[in-house]
């Protein structure tokens, strides 16, 4: 276990099966619980100005997440969901590529997922206590085969989180970018939109005395 000072900004990014968190402009002290396999990594997280023993607006749990795609390795994933559940009474959001998916409309072509599937990853869902956090743009995060016959879609990464973490931020929201460096979309987990839209915007205002200082090529080009 490690414990470090970050920055990080109000949105945290996940794409396809390496999750990130991308820095921002927000500090918060980050302990990071490296689980030493490739199936999840948890991070707890308190906000700036918020003591640690508040768990109401202080600390929360953050965990990226990454289901087994074999379908025989499923109940694992489920069964593992519902102990990281039990692992903290923190306010609690886990992030990922579940390769499951919680309805029939979350797939788009070829033959349907099975029922049991289905109805498997959703009551390993509701047995921690979480529900979907809203996700806006495109309905589908991963693709194969697009513009053939066989082309399939599917919403298989998304975030979760508990009660108490919309408790703690009520407006928050994922965004779909919509960007295929590969087949899965990144996904963006927007904690506080409606703060951010309130914080005034800074103008940019070029200077033309900076034309004059002479490290200005060697700023710009490593911008």
């Amino acid at each position: 276990m490690s414990r470090k000072k970050v920055t990080l900004g109000s949105p945290v990014a996940v794409g396809g099966l390496d999750g990130n968190c991308f820095p921002g402009n927000r500090r918060e002290d980050l302990e990071t619980r490296p689980a030493g396999r490739n199936e999840y990594y948890k991070l707890e997280l308190s906000r700036p100005g918020k003591p640690e023993r508040n768990t109401q607006r202080g600390m929360w749990r953050l965990t990226g997440f990454y289901g087994y795609p074999e379908g025989a390795r499923r109940r694992d994933s489920w069964n593992f969901i519902r102990r990281l559940a039990q692992d903290s009474h923190l306010p609690w959001c886990i992030i990922g590529d579940f390769n499951d998916i919680l309805s029939v409309n979350e797939k788009k072509g070829r033959n349907e997922r099975p029922n049991w599937l289905i109805d498997g990853f959703r009551k390993a869902i509701i047995d921690a206590g979480l529900s979907d956090v809203h996700m806006e743009g495109y309905p589908f995060t991963w693709f194969k085969s697009l513009g053939t016959p066989r082309a399939v879609e599917e919403k298989l990464d998304r975030a979760l989180a508990n009660g108490s973490w919309f408790q703690m931020f009520p407006y928050a929201k994922v965004e779909n970018l919509v960007a295929p460096a590969s087949d899965h979309y990144p996904i963006l987990l927007d904690r506080d939109p409606a703060v951010r839209s309130c914080r005034p915007q800074r103008k940019f205002k070029f200077e033309n005395a900076w034309c004059l200082e002479s490290g200005l090529d060697d700023v710009v080009y490593h911008c």
